[in-house]
């Protein structure tokens, strides 16, 4: 249900760049796995969460994931006002998680 490059990522861009506390992470992770189990396309991006609601002010406040034949492929953080997908990103759906 997880691809290593997903767990590499949030490793980097969710523990070491901004350092949540870990109980916002399992919060965030299990968001991200509900998400999976909500998921009808074979390939979606997914705008999980705003980081900013929870009292941070990060420019790269949106926590985005590509899910792809029900796994979590690979998530990012990306600015809510330059919402651009990353290079080369295909998907048949994209869906916010929380409201915009």
């Amino acid at each position: 249900m997880v691809r290593e490059h997903f767990t590499e990522q949030w490793e980097l861009r969710m523990k070491e760049q901004i350092k949540l506390p870990k109980e916002l992470l399992q919060k965030l992770m299990v968001k991200c796995y509900k998400m999976v189990e909500t998921n009808d396309y074979e390939r979606e991006l997914v705008v999980v969460d705003d980081l900013n609601k929870y009292g941070f002010n990060l420019y790269e406040n949106q926590l985005c994931i590509i899910i792809e034949n029900g796994w979590l492929k690979t998530m990012w953080r990306r600015n809510e006002n330059s919402p651009k997908t990353t290079d080369g990103s295909k998907v048949d759906n994209v869906r916010y998680g929380f409201s915009v």
